[in-house]
C-alpha cells in the first residue's frame, strides 16, 4: 500500500498537483484500509509525537508496524507452541517474549551502515551498481523482492518489480539494453491515471524524451531535446530551433475539394519554399463523406466538398503551431466559384447557410479554379485501388503547378451568368436598382405594420433629401403611410407580376394561357394591379369592388395574411380569408390561409384535445 501510494504521488506531482499539502487527506485515506488494532496503535503512537504528524510520519509507522507483522508470523510457524500459549510465566515464553521485543530493533538496523532503517531505504545501498546491490543484499540474507529480512522472495506477498514484472525488487532490476550516457538526457514514458473516479478512466501519456546535437547549416552544433512517439507517421520541429539552424523557409496551404454522385471529399496541401528556392508540396490531411441516400444535384455536392474543406482547414490551423503565410482554395465547379462570389442573400436556403459558413472562415482567403485533370481530391471523391494510390503523385504531391515557384494559376472558365439555387425574389426584372434594395427589406420583415412605417421612414428621407428648404420634421402623417402602402404593393406586383405589368402598362392584351387573364385586371391611379369584374355599378367601396392583386408565394402577402390573422383575434381560414378579399385579391389564397392558421402557435396550443382514457376491462 505505501508503494502504490508513493508511486501515486509521484506521478501526481509529475503532473503539478499540490501533493505537499495533502498529507492529512492521504492518511485519513490509508487509514481507512487498515484494521481497528492498528488504527488504535496509531492513534496512541500520534499521541506521543511533538509535532502535527506528516505523512512520512505515518508511513515509516507502517513500515515498523508491518516489520512486526513479519516478524510475529515468523516465529508463529517456527514455535506453534506459542499460538495455544495464554501466560508468559515459563521461561520459553519469557525468552520468546524477550525476543519479540528486541527483534523489531534489530529487523530496523541497516545490514550495510547500522543505521535504524531498512536497506532499501539506505543511500548507500542506492548509489551502489545494480550488481554490488544484488551481491549485498545476498549477503544480508534479506528477501530479494521486498528487501526485508524474515523471509524469502517466494513467501514475499508484497508486489513485485514495476519494470519487468519479475518477483525481485525494482532496485535490482538489470536493464535489458544497454544505458545510454548521460542518463540525464533521456525520460522513459509512463501512463498516469488522472480520473479513478467512475467507469471512465482517462489516462495521459508521457512520452519518452532524449537530447540530441543538431548540426545547422553552417556545422555549428545545437542542443535540442526530442520528443519520442513510437505511433507519430510525422516529423515536426519548432520554429526556434528553425531560427537557430537556418531553416527559415516559407509555407502556404491549398485546400482542394471535388465531389460525384458517390462521395464528396477534401485534401489538405502544405507548399514551402526552401532558402535555396526548393518547392516541395506534400499531403497533410484528407476527408471524404459518402454522398446523401436522397438524389441531389452536383452542384450541391460541390459546395458540400468545399465545406468540407474548409472546416477541415480550420481543424488543421487549430491543431498545428505553425502559421502559415497565405492559404489557397481550390475547386472544379465554376458554378460553386459564381456562389462563393455572390451574396448568400440571393441563394436558396441550403446553398445560402453553406455559402455563408464558407465566407465567414475564409474571409481574407482566395477561391481559385482547378482543371479536374489536375484536382486530386478527384480521388477522394471517385475512389481509386489501394495498389494504385501508392504511386500516385498527384494524391501525394498534389498539382504540378503548385511546384513552381512562382505559381501560375490555371485558366478559370466563364462563370454561368445564371446561377442555379437563387432566390425567388431576387430575380427580378425591374430596371431601377432602388426596387432591388427596397425587396430585400420586404423579405427582412416580419411584421407588415413596421414595414410601412419603415417605407414612410424612406420615403420622408427621399423627400428631405430633394426638398432640403423645406424639411418635413413632423410626426409621419395618414397620407405618408398611404403612400409608402402603394409604394410595397407596387414593388410586389413588379415582382411577382412583370409580365402582365408591362402588358397593361402599355394597354397590350394579356395572353390567353396568362393565369390572370380570367381576373380582367386593369392599373390604377397610383400604377397598382387591380382586379376587374362587372361589380363597377355597385354601392360598394372601391377596394371591395376592384381588390388589389397579390400572389400567395411573395413574403408580403404572408405577413399580410399573419397581420389580419392577428387583428381578428386568430379568426379560422374561412373568416380570415373572407375579410382579406375585402381589399385584396391573393391567388391560392385559400391555402395561405390554412398555412397562416396552421402555423400559429398560440391557436395550435388552444385547439389541443385532451387525451381520452380508455375505460378499462
Amino acid at each position: 500500500m505505501i508503494d502504490n501510494i508513493n508511486k501515486n504521488l509521484r506521478a501526481l506531482d509529475t503532473l503539478g498537483q499540490p501533493t505537499a499539502h495533502w498529507d492529512t487527506l492521504i492518511i485519513y485515506i490509508m487509514s481507512k484500509k487498515l484494521n481497528n488494532v492498528t488504527n488504535r496503535e496509531w492513534e496512541e503512537h500520534k499521541n506521543n509525537l511533538n509535532h502535527f504528524p506528516n505523512l512520512k510520519n505515518y508511513t515509516k509507522y507502517l513500515s515498523n508496524r508491518a516489520d512486526l507483522l513479519e516478524t510475529l508470523h515468523d516465529n508463529k510457524t517456527l514455535n506453534n507452541n506459542y499460538i495455544n500459549t495464554k501466560t508468559y510465566e515459563s521461561n520459553k515464553n519469557t525468552n520468546y517474549l524477550t525476543n519479540t521485543h528486541f527483534k523489531p530493533e534489530k529487523i530496523a538496523s541497516c545490514p550495510m551502515c547500522s543505521q535504524n532503517h531498512l536497506l532499501f531505504n539506505c543511500q548507500s545501498f542506492r548509489n551502489l551498481n545494480v550488481d554490488s546491490r544484488i551481491k549485498k543484499a545476498s549477503e544480508s540474507n534479506v528477501c530479494m523482492n521486498c528487501l526485508r529480512p524474515g523471509h524469502t522472495d517466494k513467501r514475499c506477498k508484497l508486489s513485485h518489480c514495476k519494470y519487468c514484472k519479475s518477483k525481485h525488487n525494482t532496485l535490482l532490476h538489470r536493464e535489458s539494453q544497454i544505458d545510454l550516457k548521460p542518463k540525464d538526457n533521456i525520460a522513459l514514458s509512463t501512463n498516469i491515471i488522472t480520473n479513478t473516479k467512475g467507469k471512465n478512466k482517462q489516462a495521459l501519456i508521457i512520452l519518452s524524451t532524449a537530447m540530441a546535437r543538431v548540426t545547422d547549416v553552417n556545422g555549428r552544433l545545437h542542443s535540442a531535446r526530442l520528443l519520442l512517439d513510437n505511433g507519430s507517421t510525422s516529423n515536426f520541429i519548432t520554429q526556434d530551433l528553425c531560427r537557430k539552424l537556418g531553416l527559415n523557409t516559407r509555407s502556404t496551404i491549398s485546400s482542394v475539394s471535388d465531389a460525384s454522385e458517390r462521395a464528396y471529399g477534401a485534401c489538405i496541401y502544405v507548399r514551402t519554399i526552401a532558402v535555396d528556392g526548393t518547392v516541395c508540396v506534400r499531403l497533410l490531411a484528407s476527408k471524404n463523406k459518402v454522398a446523401p441516400i436522397k438524389t441531389t444535384t452536383i452542384p450541391r455536392l460541390e459546395l458540400c466538398g468545399a465545406l468540407l474543406g474548409t472546416r477541415l482547414y480550420l481543424k488543421v490551423c487549430n491543431s498545428l503551431t505553425n502559421v502559415f503565410s497565405h492559404c489557397l482554395f481550390w475547386c472544379d465547379s465554376t458554378i460553386v466559384l459564381g456562389w462563393l462570389s455572390t451574396q448568400p442573400s440571393n441563394l436558396n436556403q441550403f446553398v445560402q447557410n453553406r455559402v455563408n459558413e464558407i465566407q465567414e472562415c475564409t474571409l481574407d482567403q482566395t477561391w481559385r479554379y482547378v482543371p479536374s485533370r489536375s484536382n486530386p481530391a478527384d480521388l477522394a471523391s471517385r475512389g481509386v485501388k489501394a495498389d494504385c494510390i501508392s504511386a500516385s503523385t498527384l494524391w501525394w504531391s498534389g498539382p504540378q503547378f503548385l511546384h513552381e515557384r512562382t505559381i501560375h494559376f490555371p485558366p478559370s472558365p466563364n462563370t454561368p451568368q445564371t446561377l442555379p439555387e437563387t432566390s425567388l425574389h431576387t430575380v427580378t426584372h425591374c430596371n431601377s436598382k432602388s426596387i432591388n434594395v427596397l425587396s430585400d427589406l420586404i423579405h427582412k420583415m416580419s411584421s407588415f405594420t413596421k414595414l410601412n412605417r419603415v417605407f414612410a421612414y424612406i420615403l420622408r428621407f427621399i423627400y428631405n433629401c430633394r426638398s432640403p428648404n423645406n424639411k418635413n420634421k413632423s410626426y409621419i402623417t395618414s397620407n405618408e403611410l398611404i403612400s409608402a402602402y402603394n409604394r410595397i404593393i407596387y414593388i410586389s406586383q413588379q415582382e411577382m407580376f412583370p409580365e402582365e405589368y408591362n402588358h397593361l402598362k402599355h394597354n397590350q392584351i394579356l395572353p390567353k394561357k396568362n393565369r390572370l387573364i380570367s381576373l380582367s385586371p386593369f392599373i390604377d391611379s397610383n400604377n397598382l394591379i387591380r382586379v376587374g369584374g362587372r361589380l363597377q355599378n355597385s354601392n360598394y367601396s372601391y377596394d371591395v369592388k376592384h381588390p388589389v392583386l397579390l400572389c400567395s408565394k411573395h413574403h408580403l402577402t404572408k405577413i399580410l395574411f399573419l397581420k389580419y390573422h392577428k387583428s381578428l383575434f386568430h379568426a379560422g381560414p374561412q373568416l380570415l380569408l373572407a375579410n382579406v378579399r375585402l381589399t385584396y385579391w391573393p391567388l391560392g389564397g385559400r391555402n395561405l390561409a390554412k398555412q397562416t392558421v396552421r402555423n400559429c402557435v398560440r391557436c395550435t396550443r388552444f385547439k389541443a384535445q385532451p387525451i381520452q382514457v380508455v375505460m378499462s376491462n
